[in-house]
């Protein structure tokens, strides 16, 4: 998302067309209906018109699955990182971290295996390989998981997942007729 388009955006209406623009939408053409996703993942049919709209967003409803965690979802809402600086810098007495701030990781094992794979990923667009390929990449320490078994069922993990799309990171298992293989791929590609 580039958060550019919000600082010099602050009239409501015209935010409002960017939070759509930015979820694929054009406010000028928008369908009768289309599906909403909820914070939890799941989603559901609703309206486009401007009642609804404001309806499900006070609910925390969007339109793009991409924006559910609440990290992504605070970004589009409130236009990114500028408008959490300025808010600092504004409030310092405001506690905001939470709102933004990288995902807390339930174990050390957790933290490590999450920040194995993000550098793994770094200058790279795209990974694609079985576990065991995975395993051999990354490397050998505590917390980490020693089995492709193991490292394929923690890779697909909540606290691993939120920490990989912080850092911009998706996670896929795919099967085909030959093998299973897991894809770490930017959002962007």
């Amino acid at each position: 998302m580039d958060t550019r388009m919000w600082k010099h955006n602050n009239n409501l209406q015209t935010r409002f067309n960017l939070w759509l623009k930015i979820q694929g939408f054009d406010a000028r053409r928008l369908p009768r209906s289309a599906r909403w996703y909820k914070k939890d993942g799941t989603y559901f049919e609703g309206k486009l018109d401007q009642y609804h709209i404001e309806l499900y967003r006070l609910r925390g409803c969007v339109l793009d699955k991409r924006y559910t965690s609440m990290a992504t979802w605070y970004l589009l809402e409130y236009g990114g990182h500028e408008w959490l600086d300025e808010q600092k810098r504004l409030r310092p007495d405001m506690e905001l971290d939470w709102l933004v701030g990288e995902p807390q990781y339930s174990t050390e094992a957790t933290t490590r295996l999450a920040s194995a794979l993000i550098d793994l990923m770094d200058g790279r667009d795209e990974w694609v390989g079985t576990a065991t390929e995975l395993l051999a990449e990354l490397p050998e320490k505590e917390g980490i998981p020693k089995t492709p078994i193991k490292l394929s069922a923690s890779v697909i993990q909540q606290d691993i997942t939120s920490a990989l799309d912080y850092r911009g990171i998706g996670v896929k298992r795919e099967r085909n007729a030959d093998k299973r293989t897991l894809r770490l791929a930017r959002h962007n590609s």
